[in-house]
């Protein structure tokens, strides 16, 4: 027998998978942002969703990587650029609200290099937006520098918002 509260609550609004997509690959406003982190902050579905579409997504991205290593026949690492660009770090899988002012230490076409405040496991996929640029990627290893952390990340997809 159903309880009369539950009858008028109304039914819950999941979030669609595109939308989860886009929201993996930093492709929606602040708004639409900001609407999906809250709730899938309160909704496991969704919360186990935005997991499986994070790592899906990252999946896609090293097929891709993989099929172009193979079509240039090139074995060599690419070369890395030494900055000191900042910018801002969230872990989307596991979801974290939380967002960390980072330093962006060295930057290759498929890596970069990061100085920030809090560790973080292996295998994270995180998002790192600098300027107009939202990265995706994931941690390849994170360990003790100073007082901070040094980070590797091994980038899955990169979009760029002036184009």
């Amino acid at each position: 027998m159903r309880n009369l509260i539950d009858e008028l609550q109304p039914p819950i609004a999941h979030v669609n998978e595109d939308d989860l997509q886009l929201f993996v690959l930093g492709r929606l406003g602040i708004d639409q942002e900001s609407a999906i982190e809250a709730h899938v902050m309160g909704c496991p579905d969704c919360k186990d969703k935005l997991t499986a579409t994070t790592r899906f997504v990252a999946q896609l991205a090293q097929l891709s990587d993989k099929q172009r290593a193979r079509d240039d026949r090139e074995m060599r690492r690419e070369p890395r650029f030494h900055t000191h660009d900042r910018g801002v770090l969230q872990a989307l899988a596991p979801l974290s609200m939380d967002r960390s002012a980072v330093r962006i230490l060295d930057i290759s076409k498929n890596g970069l290099g990061l100085l920030l405040p809090i560790s973080l496991d292996p295998g994270t996929v995180v998002q790192v937006r600098f300027g107009q640029i939202i990265a995706l990627g994931e941690v390849r290893y994170c360990r003790p520098f100073e007082d901070q952390f040094q980070a590797g990340i091994r980038l899955q997809n990169v979009t760029d918002l002036k184009h």
